[in-house]
């Protein structure tokens, strides 16, 4: 018999006992973030997903409004200060995991 690897199958009602959003169940992630999530599944060696996990996680992506591809510029309310942004998204977090950031 063949050894298993490590790999822990994330269902809807548990909890993310990692990174920034530790506490957090897999349910309130699709809810909140469902890219954070989607990173996590492909990225991550270890974290997988139960079969309703998944079939959450695809239609929480299918509701989500588009991510946003390239900087744009946006201005204060309160200071009228203009300064340009990159978008946020499975780019940004991965580039913040490469530099040592909490994601």
């Amino acid at each position: 018999m063949s050894e298993q690897p490590n790999v822990s199958i994330h269902e809807l009602h548990y909890k993310i006992q990692f990174g920034v959003h530790k506490g957090k169940t897999i349910k309130q992630m699709l809810e909140e973030k469902p890219d954070y999530i989607r990173w996590c599944f492909e990225n991550i060696d270890w974290f997988d997903l139960s079969q309703e996990a998944y079939e959450a996680l695809k239609r929480a992506e299918a509701a989500a409004p588009p991510v946003r591809t390239g900087p744009r510029t946006v201005t204060g309310v309160k200071t009228g200060i203009s300064k340009t942004i990159e978008p946020k998204g499975n780019a940004a977090t991965a580039a913040a995991v490469e530099r040592g950031e909490p994601f």
